[in-house]
């Protein structure tokens, strides 16, 4: 036997020909290497038959010439065939059965539908095995395909869908924190003015109590200051008549006349009235020092807002030295006009 012969290649190596990779995949390890090296791979296309996968093992052969043709695996049933074929498997397939739309195109090895129940079809990729590195590369993404039990449309609708719904529940959970949150600020905003509110309000009310006990001091003040000036003046006015009295006296010329209605010798009248007009004289000048320094003190209590008491007592003090001077002095004139008369 020629050791060159495919019988001979296929006594010394183990050759691979299914076109289903879901059992080409347990020749593999995880990360997409050959678990034995010296495996060949001679897979047909079904819907042709007149080439190959471009799946071999690099260490051998390459796929470069034409017998060899780039391959898709159908990740529902997991058998492979050209990419072209099975594009125009499927064109033929629906031009040829056009009354056949609503039935599924199936697969041309198992007849298991190609497309899902949503109508989705399958990842057309590209695969060939040019060295060891792609076509781990491409073991990996096969094995991934296969994995997956819904095709990649409706994974990505059911991945959207689930996106969809993850958002919309952030959506609310975040208006719920919201919600929440504005209430909150709204309620704290709510006590805030009605707080500056009654604030506000007691302020103006003390300010209004604080103004009126100012106006009733003010009244009271002005009270006490025209009732002291009252009691001056009505003061002034009771000390007018004796000092008009001493005055008539003094400017008297013949004042016994006057006053007792007979005349005694001028020398003797003008020495008693002159004698009484210095003392009259004496006495009210030291009424008007008096009177002076009333006016001032009277006026300094009622500025400094004293006691009533306080005012009322000193000018009652005030006016008691007054009329026991007065006194003094009008018990004296008729006193000694009475000795001058016994002379």
């Amino acid at each position: 036997m020629d050791p060159s012969t495919p019988q001979s290649i296929a006594a010394q190596y183990e050759v691979v020909e299914s076109n289903n990779f879901r059992r080409v995949l347990s020749h593999f390890d995880d990360n997409g290497k050959l678990r034995d090296p010296t495996m060949h791979f001679d897979i047909e296309c079904q819907v042709c038959a007149d080439s190959y996968l471009a799946f071999t093992n690099p260490e051998f052969s390459k796929p470069a010439d034409r017998t060899y043709e780039e391959y898709t695996v159908l990740p529902r049933c997991g058998h492979a065939f050209g990419t072209v074929c099975l594009q125009k498997w499927i064109k033929h397939y629906k031009e040829e059965y056009p009354r056949r739309r609503n039935r599924p195109v199936p697969c041309p090895t198992c007849r298991a539908p190609i497309f899902c129940g949503q109508g989705h079809g399958p990842l057309v990729a590209r695969l060939s095995s040019h060295d060891p590195h792609s076509q781990a590369k491409d073991i990996r993404f096969i094995r991934s395909q296969l994995w997956t039990p819904d095709c990649v449309e409706c994974q990505k609708g059911g991945e959207a869908a689930r996106q969809r719904e993850v958002a919309d529940r952030a959506r609310r959970q975040l208006q719920e924190r919201h919600n929440v949150e504005r209430n909150q600020l709204e309620q704290r905003i709510v006590s805030r003015e009605e707080a500056l509110i009654n604030d506000s309000r007691d302020q103006a009310t003390r300010q209004s109590h604080q103004f009126r006990a100012l106006l009733g001091q003010e009244r009271d003040a002005r009270a006490r200051t025209r009732n002291a000036w009252a009691a001056a003046n009505t003061t002034l006015d009771a000390l007018r008549r004796p000092l008009q009295y001493a005055t008539d006296r003094a400017d008297n010329r013949n004042p016994n006349f006057a006053l007792y209605g007979h005349s005694e010798p001028i020398e003797v009248d003008f020495r008693r009235v002159s004698n009484d007009t210095r003392a009259s004289a004496e006495d009210w000048r030291d009424i008007g020092a008096r009177l002076a320094n009333l006016g001032p003190r009277v006026q300094g209590m009622i500025t400094a807002e004293m006691e009533e008491a306080e005012v009322a007592r000193t000018i009652n003090g005030h006016l008691q030295a007054i009329q026991n001077l007065l006194q003094q002095h009008l018990s004296g004139g008729p006193a000694s006009d009475g000795e001058s008369d016994d002379e």
